[in-house]
C-alpha cells in the first residue's frame, strides 16, 4: 500500500533500499547505496548519495543537482543516462563547451536523460550539470 518514509539529518548511513508504493524523502543526509523499486517516487534534497539502482519497477528520484562528464571519441551524439528516471522532464543541463570549433547543445531531454549533440564531431570530454528546483 501507500506509505512514506523521510530521514532527515543522517550524516552517515550505508545501504538504503526502498519499495512498494511509497513516497521518500531524504533531506540533509548522506546515503550510501540507494536502490529503489517498484513505484516509490524519491526527493533528496541537500543530501549526497554514492551509487542509485533501479531494483525492479518504475521508480523516479528528484535530486537537485547532478554533475558528471561524458566522453566523445569522434562522434557527433552522445547520450546521458540517469541511475534512476527523473519524475519529470522539468529540468535544466548546463553543458561545458570544450573547444569554440565544436559548439555543444542539450538534445531530447527525457524522464530517463538527454543528449548532447555537437557538429562538427568531436573528441573530447564534455562536462555537465542538470539542476532541478525542488
Amino acid at each position: 500500500g501507500a506509505g512514506s518514509l523521510t530521514i532527515s539529518g543522517c550524516p552517515s548511513m550505508g545501504t538504503l533500499a526502498q519499495a512498494g508504493d511509497q513516497t521518500l524523502a531524504v533531506r540533509h543526509s548522506s546515503v550510501g547505496a540507494l536502490t529503489l523499486s517498484d513505484t516509490v517516487s524519491a526527493t533528496l534534497t541537500s543530501s549526497t548519495r554514492t551509487t542509485a539502482t533501479v531494483g525492479g519497477g518504475t521508480p523516479t528520484l528528484s535530486e537537485p543537482h547532478v554533475r558528471g562528464e561524458v566522453a566523445f571519441a569522434a562522434s557527433a551524439s552522445e547520450t546521458v543516462a540517469f541511475d534512476i528516471p527523473a519524475p519529470d522532464t522539468d529540468y535544466t543541463v548546463t553543458l561545458e563547451q570544450p573547444t569554440v570549433t565544436n559548439p555543444v547543445a542539450v538534445r531530447n531531454k527525457t524522464v530517463n536523460g538527454f543528449d548532447i549533440d555537437t557538429d562538427p564531431a568531436l573528441t573530447a570530454t564534455v562536462g555537465f550539470s542538470v539542476a532541478r528546483n525542488q
